[in-house]
């Protein structure tokens, strides 16, 4: 997965500059997402915080402000499907951010939109094309990488040998704090909720 996105990452200047993203991750149902106690990290606490992460690597900007709805399709207690929309740092960009768990097929979708074509991917079935107009070139996708034992790996590193971290602190703040506008958004029926740290309403 990490590999994909980095070379996504460095195609992006061929389709720059940058109008619009589009990340999507759907799965199948998991059985704990009816549980009260995994109510967070159910649904929204495990997709919006990672694909709003890679949200701002893909385009250099923060996410400022949201608008979100969420259903429940099959779980009970918990939410299991929702759409986001994002305000970003760049007043001339839009992403979008969508995921479920409610699906009988698994899919990763990314679109990076620019001004000289399209970047489309897909992190779980290891695609990338790049288009420009009618034509579709299909580009070398890098090995994929299991992120949860690469991030595992550098944290231990660092704290062997004294180095910053590869995710800081700061990081996984934006995430959480991403996350939570998330819910203040949809609770409020979807109205738009800004994201901690930016002084752009409630």
């Amino acid at each position: 997965m990490t590999g994909l996105f980095f070379g996504l990452q460095a195609h992006v200047p061929e389709i720059g500059p940058l109008h619009a993203l589009y990340l999507s991750q759907r799965f199948e149902p998991a059985r704990w997402t009816g549980s009260t106690a995994g109510r967070r990290a159910a649904g929204l606490c495990f997709i919006p915080a990672s694909t709003a992460s890679t949200c701002s690597v893909l385009t250099g900007c923060e996410v400022t402000r949201v608008w979100c709805r969420t259903a429940q399709i099959i779980t009970r207690e918990t939410e299991d499907s929702f759409a986001m929309t994002c305000q970003l740092s760049n007043p001339s960009l839009v992403a979008t951010i969508a995921g479920s768990r409610t699906m009988g097929g698994r899919a990763g979708l990314v679109e990076l939109a620019g001004a000289r074509g399209q970047l489309l991917a897909d992190h779980v079935h290891g695609f990338v094309h790049l288009v420009r107009g009618p034509e579709r070139l299909t580009l070398p996708v890098p090995s994929p990488v299991p992120t949860v034992r690469e991030t595992l790996g550098a944290f231990i590193r660092a704290l062997r040998e004294g180095t910053s971290f590869p995710i800081s602190i700061e990081d996984g703040q934006r995430a959480v704090a991403i996350v939570d506008a998330a819910y203040r958004s949809a609770e409020r029926g979807g109205e738009g909720a800004a994201v901690g740290g930016f002084p752009c309403g409630t």
